[in-house]
């Protein structure tokens, strides 16, 4: 099981990006500014360095499950 989803755009104009937290069945909203991409307080660069977090952010969800 994962804790959080893949990125999601949810607004076509202007683009807004979210994702589904399955712990709590709520969507968690990134945020973007002046070129960064911000989830839950944490700039990123660029989507691919946030993709990358949530990956490890769910690996480590479920190796505190098992």
């Amino acid at each position: 099981m994962k804790k959080y989803s893949s990125i999601q755009r949810w607004e076509i104009f202007p683009n807004r990006y979210r994702v589904k937290n399955y712990t709590n069945k709520k969507w968690e909203y990134i945020e973007q500014d002046k070129g960064k991409w911000i989830f839950k307080g944490i700039p990123f660069s660029n989507a691919t360095l946030l993709k990358q977090h949530l990956n490890v952010e769910n690996k480590m969800y479920n190796l505190e499950r098992n």
